[in-house]
């Protein structure tokens, strides 16, 4: 795919900030159904005073994208690169749920200490001394 890539690019390179490929995005609390996803982002010369020639001039670059867009639909891995991005997509998912496990373990306990506070703040709230002694046996 690079090769075709570079007919494209050409003289453009240099306007090339990045490209990333992913099939997999986003991290809210549990692992998302993921979109595929083919980013390019460019560096427009002119520098937001951009003029037609300027735009001119990333034709190639658009046309790289059509042509990558074309190269990763047919685009397939072979065995060990499937075993690898598996491998690599359970470590993710792994430390991922270690994560979460965490942040609920967190969340419980700070539940448990508003318990305590809400209760504590009752018992010394009562106005009864008789009944605030009972209240704080249990």
């Amino acid at each position: 795919m690079c090769a075709g890539m570079h007919r494209w690019t050409g003289p453009c390179l240099q306007s090339l900030n990045r490209l990333l490929s992913d099939d997999r995005e986003g991290q809210p609390l549990k692992l998302p159904d993921t979109k595929r996803t083919l980013l390019f982002t460019f560096n427009v010369p002119g520098s937001g005073n951009t003029y037609p020639k300027d735009m001119e001039s990333l034709l190639p670059l658009m046309n790289m994208v059509i042509y990558s867009i074309d190269k990763a639909k047919k685009f397939r891995l072979n065995r060990e690169g499937k075993q690898k991005a598996d491998k690599n997509r359970a470590r993710v998912e792994e430390n991922f749920l270690k994560l979460t496990h965490v942040q609920r373990q967190e969340a419980a306990q700070s539940r448990r200490e508003e318990k305590k506070r809400a209760e504590k703040e009752r018992i010394m709230n009562e106005e009864d001394p008789e009944k605030q002694r009972r209240l704080e046996v249990r």
